[in-house]
C-alpha cells in the first residue's frame, strides 16, 4: 500500500477536478457527490481490510484490475444517465473515488508494494 503522502495527493488532485466539475456543470447536489467521491475512494479497504497479519495480501477481488475494467466500463454509462437521473451522478461520484482509490493502490513507491492483483 503506498504511503498516506501518495493517497492525500491524490485525493487533493481529485478534489480539485471535482469542485471545477461541481462549477463548469452547475450541479446543485455537490454536497452530496462530494459525499460520493469520499465514500467511494474508502470502500475498497472497507471491503478488503488491511491487517497487520495480510498486509502483503489483502488485496482480494476489491482491489483487483478485473474489477478496474468493470469500473472504467460502468463509469460513462453513469455520467449519461446521470444527465437524465440526477441521482445517478451519486453513483458516477462513488465510482470515480473508487478508481482514484484503486490507482493510488496500484502505484508502487516501494519494493514491498505489489500493485493490483490481477
Amino acid at each position: 500500500m503506498p504511503n498516506r503522502d501518495t493517497h492525500l495527493g491524490i485525493a487533493i488532485m481529485i478534489g480539485i477536478v471535482w469542485v471545477a466539475f461541481a462549477f463548469i456543470f452547475g450541479l446543485e447536489d455537490y454536497i452530496m457527490y462530494g459525499w460520493g467521491l469520499f465514500f467511494g475512494a474508502v470502500l475498497p479497504d472497507i471491503l478488503d481490510p488491511w491487517t497487520e497479519e495480510n498486509r502483503y495480501d489483502h488485496r482480494g477481488f476489491w482491489h483487483s484490475r478485473r474489477l478496474l475494467r468493470a469500473l472504467y466500463i460502468l463509469l460513462p454509462i453513469t455520467l449519461f444517465f446521470g444527465f437524465a437521473f440526477n441521482w445517478i451522478f451519486a453513483v458516477f461520484f462513488i465510482i470515480v473515488g473508487y478508481i482514484s482509490h484503486l490507482w493510488a493502490d496500484s502505484y508502487r513507491p516501494t519494493s514491498w508494494s505489489r500493485g493490483l492483483p490481477y
